[in-house]
C-alpha cells in the first residue's frame, strides 16, 4: 500500500509540474502573440497616418484599345544647343528640343517618363512608390509638376529631396497630384455645371481635396483651396488609363 501510495503521489506531482510548465509556456506564448499584435497595430496606425496605399496591379496592354492619336507634350526647352558662330544651323534639331509625343493608347507612366519636362516629377513618383498607380488600370487623372517649379519648391525644404525626414512630405506631395477618375476638360465642365459652384473639389490619393476652377478663357486653375492656384499648361492629354495635365507650378497639400 505504501508503495502504491508513493507511486500515486509521484504521478500526481509529475502531473502538477507538467500542468504548471504548460501554463507558463502558454502564458509566454500569449504574451508573445500580444506583443506581435501590438506592433502590427502600431505599424498599421502609422501607415494610415501617412495614407498608406497598396500598389495596384499593372494595366494589361493586350486589353487596351490601340490608337494612332498622339500629341506633343509641352516643354520649357527653347533649344538643345547654341547655334554655330556664323549663325547657320546644320539641322532643325539645333534649335528645338526633340519631340515628346504623348500616345493616347499608352499608360500614364510611359508618357510621364517620356517627357523631359516631367523628369523631376517622374523621379519623385518613383522615389515615393506612387509610379505603379500610373501603370494601373485606373483611371487616374494626374496633375504633373514641371521641372523648374518642382525644383524650386523642394529646394526650399531643409535637407532637400533625399533627407529622410522629408520622405513623408514628398510622398504626400506625390499622392496629392493624382486623382482617381478620368477628369478631362469635358468631364470637369459637366461636373461644374451640375454643382453650380465656382470650383470643383476632387479627392486625391493622399485623401485631401484638390480644387479645380474654370478661367474666362476656357482653361482651368488648380489649387488647394488656400494658396494661390496654379494654371493648367495647355490642354489635357488622353491616356490609356486616365488623363494627364501639365501645370505651370506646384500645388502642395494644405499644411506644407
Amino acid at each position: 500500500m505504501d508503495n502504491a501510495r508513493g507511486g500515486l503521489l509521484s504521478v500526481r506531482d509529475d502531473v502538477r509540474s507538467r500542468i504548471k510548465w504548460c501554463g507558463e509556456s502558454m502564458t509566454h506564448i500569449v504574451r508573445s502573440v500580444l506583443s506581435v499584435v501590438a506592433c502590427l497595430s502600431l505599424a498599421g496606425c502609422h501607415g494610415m497616418g501617412h495614407h498608406h496605399l497598396v500598389p495596384p496591379h499593372p494595366q494589361d496592354s493586350f486589353q487596351t484599345r490601340s490608337s494612332v492619336s498622339a500629341q506633343s507634350m509641352p516643354d520649357a526647352l527653347p533649344q538643345t544647343r547654341m547655334p554655330s558662330i556664323d549663325g547657320r544651323a546644320d539641322s532643325p534639331a539645333a534649335y528645338r528640343a526633340p519631340a515628346m509625343p504623348s500616345f493616347a493608347d499608352r499608360p500614364l507612366q510611359e508618357n510621364v517618363e517620356a517627357s523631359i519636362e516631367l523628369a523631376d516629377y517622374a523621379q519623385v513618383l518613383r522615389q515615393t512608390g506612387i509610379m505603379p498607380w500610373l501603370n494601373a488600370n485606373g483611371p487616374y487623372t494626374v496633375f504633373a509638376f514641371p521641372n523648374a517649379a518642382l525644383e524650386k519648391t523642394i529646394g526650399q525644404w531643409q535637407g532637400g529631396i533625399t533627407a529622410s525626414y522629408n520622405q513623408s512630405r514628398l510622398l504626400e506631395l506625390a499622392q496629392y497630384s493624382v486623382v482617381p477618375g478620368r477628369w478631362d476638360e469635358v468631364a470637369l465642365g459637366k461636373a461644374l455645371r451640375r454643382s453650380k459652384a465656382a470650383s470643383l473639389s476632387l479627392k486625391t490619393l493622399s485623401g485631401q481635396w484638390i480644387y479645380i476652377q474654370p478661367t474666362v478663357d476656357g482653361s482651368f486653375v488648380v489649387g488647394n483651396g488656400r494658396d494661390p492656384s496654379v494654371r493648367v499648361w495647355g490642354k489635357s492629354f488622353p491616356q490609356a488609363n486616365g488623363v494627364l495635365y501639365f501645370l505651370h507650378g506646384v500645388v502642395t497639400p494644405r499644411g506644407h
